[in-house]
């Protein structure tokens, strides 16, 4: 009851207060939550924005460098990048990425799944060559940890073949497609980023 309480005075008189307290862990927790809740499972888009930028704001402040602030950084790329505001995602999966890497190392599939959607935001904004060192790095990452049978390699799979496919390389793209296709569910079956 009391942790029900204390959450609610939480939601009541926000991160900074919380911060003023000294447990800016909890108001990063509060955001996170809150943002998770608003999307996209409440499909709120820009409440789930302010409450990223207010765990940004804390993070920042509070935890620079650490995973909390490269999972805020991320989470917020994610949902610009579904959005389609590649403008505003791109400097987060830039800074996101690095810290990433020096946290958890290079080869890491949570790295991999950052240089995708890095080189998916690139895919959609035309920038195939900047899309591709990506793409590629993530589908080295993702086979090496999981195998060729995944989602998350058939995911890469996919996104090489667009590529392929746009310079003109019909059979390579054909034969991506192929990969991909065995070992991609449908949307609603695969499982989250």
């Amino acid at each position: 009851m009391r942790l029900v309480i204390a959450a609610l005075l939480m939601i009541a008189i926000g991160p900074v207060s919380a911060v003023a307290g000294g447990d800016w862990a909890t108001a990063w927790n509060s955001a996170m939550d809150g943002a998770a809740t608003a999307w996209p499972a409440g499909a709120d888009p820009e409440q789930a924005k302010k409450l990223y930028h207010e765990a940004l704001d804390v993070v920042g402040r509070h935890g620079p460098g650490t995973l909390r602030h490269a999972r805020t950084l991320d989470e917020l790329a994610y949902l610009c990048l579904m959005e389609g505001s590649l403008d505003e995602a791109e400097p987060l999966y830039l800074a996101s990425i690095p810290m990433l890497e020096k946290l958890l190392g290079r080869d890491q599939p949570r790295v991999a799944t950052s240089l995708h959607n890095l080189g998916a935001l690139y895919l959609q904004a035309g920038r195939d060559a900047d899309a591709e060192p990506r793409i590629r790095e993530a589908l080295r990452i993702w086979t090496a940890s999981f195998g060729p049978e995944h989602p998350d390699t058939a995911r890469a799979n996919r996104s090489l073949s667009v590529l392929m496919r746009r310079r003109g390389r019909h059979d390579e793209a054909d034969r991506l497609e192929r990969l991909a296709g065995r070992f991609l569910t449908a949307p609603e079956e695969q499982p989250g980023r």
